[in-house]
């Protein structure tokens, strides 16, 4: 468009249409609809009932999109995922360990499965462990089997 003449109404909400047909993606839209992304930000930052239309559209359209993209890496298993996901659920879920989430994960995919009566592939995802922890586990193992083995047998 020429610079200096006012872009119709039409084009704004052709622009909107298209910005929904292309997920959001500003550049798209603008280019399909004849306009410059200059005018579309600076129309956003004007047009305060285009600026409320323009985030109910993001909000219909990528807020689910990032949600479906999320539930995808918790179903691979990707522990920023599932951490993610239980820190917002749920405040009992804040200050646990990966190992944890993991665990709870694990049994929530039990009872998916259950539901679904079938079973989900499973993808490795244990986690390493510290070396102090090692040592910690190692030597809580060697302290239980000592006590094991002082028992009497009957």
């Amino acid at each position: 468009m020429a610079q200096g003449k006012r872009i119709p109404e039409d084009i704004w909400d052709k622009l909107l249409k298209l910005l929904e047909e292309n997920l959001g993606t500003i550049t798209l839209a603008c280019q399909a609809a004849g306009i410059s992304r200059r005018s579309y930000y600076h129309k956003l930052l004007n047009d305060p009932d285009f600026a409320d239309k323009t985030q109910l559209l993001f909000e219909r359209i990528q807020v689910p999109l990032a949600e479906e993209m999320l539930r995808a890496d918790v179903l691979e298993r990707k522990a920023w995922a599932i951490r993610y996901t239980l820190d917002r659920a749920s405040r009992k879920w804040h200050h646990r360990t990966s190992e944890e989430y993991v665990r709870e994960f694990e049994e929530r995919l039990l009872y998916v499965e259950e539901k679904l009566g079938r079973k989900i592939e499973r993808i490795d995802c244990t986690l390493p462990v510290p070396n102090e922890e090692k040592q910690d586990q190692k030597k809580s193992q060697e302290s239980a089997e000592e006590v094991l083995s002082d028992e009497p047998a009957f």
